[in-house]
């Protein structure tokens, strides 16, 4: 039998080497070149790869960019999202949609990986970060677009006073 205690230091000790992991990327798999606004917003987030129903009901009411990194649980899903959207991409014209890749490595769920990947590649300075389970109410896109185009400082911008 394994003490409590045994348990506790093997878990943590789990928990710290994930962190060491080498993850690979595949970035913007579906090769898109489309480049927005600068002046605009990105949505950001992240998933599983059972889970991109998700970003099917996002789309539905977001109409600006999103960056999304899908972490992928097996090889075999990999084709299957490239295919679903791919068909988006190419027949719904979902312009603007950027998604990643990342292989299934360790235990543990890479919250901040799977989000600095979605953030480092999005391609506008603006970003909205949310999880893959909200949805946002119709026209948020286009109140956020509004509100950076009025003229707000980038984050390189802002000065301390």
């Amino acid at each position: 039998m394994i003490s409590k205690e045994t348990r506790s230091k093997d878990d943590c000790n789990s928990y710290h080497q994930s962190g060491r992991i080498k993850r690979s990327f595949r970035a913007n798999v579906l090769s898109n070149t489309d480049i927005p606004d600068v002046n605009t917003v990105t949505l950001v987030t992240h998933l599983t790869s059972d889970r991109y129903d998700r970003l099917i009901n996002i789309k539905s009411t977001w109409n600006g960019p999103i960056s999304a990194t899908v972490y992928v649980k097996r090889r075999e899903d990999i084709h299957h999202l490239a295919n679903t959207f791919c068909f988006f991409y190419v027949y719904d014209n979902w312009n603007f949609f950027y998604l990643h890749l990342v292989d299934e490595r360790g235990i543990f769920y890479p919250v901040n990986y799977l989000r600095n990947t979605a953030i480092t590649q999005a391609p506008t300075d603006f970003l909205f970060i949310t999880d893959v389970d909200f949805v946002t109410m119709p026209h948020t896109y286009e109140i956020l677009h509004t509100y950076v185009g009025s003229g707000i400082p980038k984050k390189n911008e802002v000065a301390a006073e």
